[in-house]
């Protein structure tokens, strides 16, 4: 059950990175690839922008690091699933 919780809080790490991104664009921020930065745009150009996959990969690692840095209390004891697993074995184990 922990690991179900560990990669649901994984997944929504990975969908808030993107919102975040998708949230940038839709204030006007220009998000590009890293192809479109080095072959399409001249240097000069390229560092007016921001790369698409660094600014998911910044965003997916503060999501990590902040569930990472949860202790065990506030990763599992707190989910309202993991409450409703550990009551169903405790009710199934005295029947």
């Amino acid at each position: 059950m922990r690991e179900f919780i560990d990669v649901t809080a994984e997944m929504a790490a990975h969908s808030k990175a993107l919102d975040i991104i998708a949230k940038a664009i839709a204030q006007g921020d220009q998000v590009v690839s890293t192809y479109f930065l080095t072959t399409i745009l001249s240097s000069k150009n390229a560092t007016n922008q921001d790369d698409a996959h660094e600014r998911y990969e910044r965003g997916l690692k503060t999501g990590l690091d902040e569930y990472a840095g949860k202790t065990k209390r506030q990763k599992y004891a707190k989910d309202e699933r993991y409450r409703d697993f550990h009551s169903s074995i405790w009710v199934s184990g005295i029947s």
